[in-house]
C-alpha cells in the first residue's frame, strides 16, 4: 500500500471521527490533567435524564370521546390539582415531599380535546399543535370514565414511542380515568390528593399509576401463622398483591422505604445496614433529615439472578427494611383511616413477587395476625423472631419524634 493511500485513509478516518463527534456532540474528555484543569475553569457535566430523579418535564392532556361529559374541571383547575406544588393537596406537592425534593414536575395542561378513540396517540395528535415535544419527558393523560367497564389507569415503566411534529418521541406515560358520576371513587374527580389526606379512605389514582411509571410494582402484604416467616419460599403464608399503606398498593401514604431507596431518594446517612446487636433510633419516614430513617437487617442470601421475583429481589442479598411513620404531611390520611393503626414500626422485605415482573417489588410483614388485622406494625414490647438467622427485632419505644428498636444477632 502506497504512502499516499495510507495518508488518505488516515485523513478520511480523522474526518469521519470529527463529523461523528460533531453530529452527536461527543466529548471524549481531556487528554491529560493539564488540559482539564490548568486554567481552573469548572467543568460542566450534563447528567442523563432519569425517571426517578430531578425535573420531569410534563404535558398533561385532557381528552374525551365524542358525547362524553368532561370532568367539571378547567385546565387551570387541573393544573392546580396536579402541577401546582404550592398547593398542599396537589400531586406535585406529594411527589416532592415523598422524594425529599429529589423529584418534581414542571409543565402545563392542554385541553379539553375531543378525540376519536382512547388510544394515547390520539391524545398526542390533538395536543401536538400546542406542544413542543422535544421539551417533554412525560405524558399524563386524563379522561372521563362513564362506567366500571372501562380501564381506570395505567403507568408505563419504560418510555413509549409517540409520533409528533418533532418526530418520534419516547415518553413515559401515565394515564388516569375518573368516573364522572361518583366523585368519591378512586380519589375523586378532584384529581388532587384532598380525599386521600382528609379522609384516608381512597387511594389516589394518579399517585398509584405514577408509581408504576417509576418502575414500582404493587407492594404486597404477607400474613404468616404464628407471626413467623416459615420458610424461604413463604410456605404456609398468605401473600396478597397489594398492601394498604403504600400508595402503589391500596393505601394513601408515602412510597415505602424500599421503593425510596431503589429510586435514589435517600441520603447515605438515612440508611443503616445492621450487622451487630444493638439499639437503634429511627426518625419518621416523612421528613427530610440527615438522621437514620431506615434500618436494613440481613435476612437471607441468594444467588444473584437480577430477577426481582426471587427471594432476594435479584441482587443476591435479602433484607428486612424497618421504617417508622408519623402523622405528618401526606401521610396524615393513614392516621385518619380507622382501619389502620400506627403504634409501632413497619417491617418489609425485598423480593417475593406474586408474578414475574421487571418492576421493583416489596412485601409488608403483618406483625399482628389474624388476616388483615388493623395493626400491622411491631408495637413496643413486641418481638419479631427471624427464622433463618435466628435474630430478633424488638420495638422498645415510640414517640412522635422517633422510634427505638433493638436488633439481636445470635
Amino acid at each position: 500500500m502506497s504512502l499516499l493511500i495510507v495518508l488518505l485513509l488516515v485523513i478520511s478516518g480523522l474526518y469521519l471521527i470529527a463529523n461523528i463527534g460533531q453530529d452527536y456532540n461527543i466529548y471524549l474528555g481531556p487528554k491529560n490533567l493539564e488540559e482539564c484543569c490548568s486554567n481552573n475553569t469548572p467543568i460542566s457535566i450534563t447528567k442523563p435524564w432519569s425517571q426517578t430523579i430531578g425535573n420531569q418535564r410534563t404535558a398533561i392532556i385532557l381528552g374525551k370521546l365524542s358525547g362524553q361529559t368532561t370532568l367539571n374541571k378547567t385546565s387551570e383547575q387541573v393544573y392546580d390539582d396536579i402541577l401546582n406544588a404550592s398547593n398542599f393537596y396537589s400531586f406535585n406537592n406529594f411527589l416532592q415531599e415523598s422524594s425529599y425534593n429529589n423529584l418534581w414536575l414542571t409543565g402545563n395542561v392542554y385541553g379539553w380535546f375531543e378525540i376519536d378513540t382512547g388510544d394515547p396517540q390520539n391524545f398526542v395528535n390533538a395536543a401536538d399543535p400546542f406542544i413542543d415535544f422535544t421539551k417533554i419527558d412525560r405524558l399524563i393523560l386524563v379522561n372521563p370514565v362513564p362506567n366500571s367497564s372501562y380501564s381506570l389507569g395505567a403507568g408505563s415503566a419504560t418510555p413509549q414511542p409517540f409520533y409528533t411534529q418533532e418526530g418520534i418521541r419516547n415518553l413515559v406515560l401515565t394515564r388516569i380515568g375518573f368516573y364522572t358520576n361518583d366523585p368519591w371513587l378512586f380519589g375523586s374527580s378532584d384529581l388532587s390528593r384532598r380525599v386521600a389526606i382528609e379522609y384516608g379512605q381512597d387511594y389516589n389514582l394518579l399517585s398509584h399509576e405514577f408509581g408504576h411509571s417509576l418502575k414500582l410494582s404493587h407492594p404486597g402484604i404477607v400474613h404468616c401463622p404464628n407471626n413467623q416467616i416459615i420458610s424461604i419460599n413463604m410456605q404456609n403464608c398468605l401473600l396478597l398483591e397489594t398492601e394498604n399503606v403504600d400508595q402503589v398498593g391500596i393505601g394513601t401514604g408515602h412510597y415505602n422505604s424500599f421503593f425510596k431507596e431503589s429510586m435514589g431518594w435517600f441520603k447515605p446517612s438515612n440508611i443503616k445496614e445492621i450487622s451487630e446487636t444493638g439499639e437503634y433510633t429511627l426518625k419518621p419516614l416523612e421528613v427530610k433529615t440527615n438522621d437514620i430513617q431506615v434500618l436494613k437487617v440481613p435476612r437471607v442470601t441468594c444467588p444473584v439472578t437480577q430477577n426481582y421475583s426471587d427471594p432476594c429481589g435479584g441482587d443476591g442479598k435479602g433484607w428486612y427494611y424497618i421504617e417508622f411513620r408519623r402523622n405528618i404531611g401526606h401521610d396524615k390520611g393513614l392516621f385518619k383511616n380507622t382501619a389502620l393503626e400506627f403504634n409501632g414500626v413497619e417491617i418489609r422485605i425485598d423480593g417475593y413477587s406474586n408474578y414475574p415482573t421487571a418492576q421493583i417489588e416489596s412485601q409488608l410483614l403483618d406483625m399482628e395476625p389474624p388476616f388483615w388485622n388493623s395493626n400491622h406494625t411491631l408495637q413496643p414490647g413486641k418481638t419479631f423472631v427471624e427464622p433463618f438467622n435466628n435474630l430478633s427485632i424488638t420495638t422498645l419505644e415510640i414517640s412522635d419524634q422517633y422510634a427505638k428498636v433493638r436488633v439481636v444477632f445470635p
